[in-house]
């Protein structure tokens, strides 16, 4: 969060953060899966609410 301190404010917000594991499905694990989703799903949540808060 450096960087938000650095600034007076944002005009733009980019979420360009994934992540992916090449598997069979049968071969994917509930471990995989909930990784994928908290980088895919909750991180550009949490990016965009604390941008928004500037």
């Amino acid at each position: 969060m450096e960087i938000i301190g650095k600034y007076s404010g944002f005009d733009i917000c980019i979420n360009n953060a994934g992540i992916n594991k090449v598997n069979k499905l049968f071969e994917t694990n509930n471990s995989d899966i909930n990784n994928i989703l908290l980088v895919n799903l909750n991180a550009p949540i949490f990016i965009a609410s604390e941008v928004s808060k500037k």
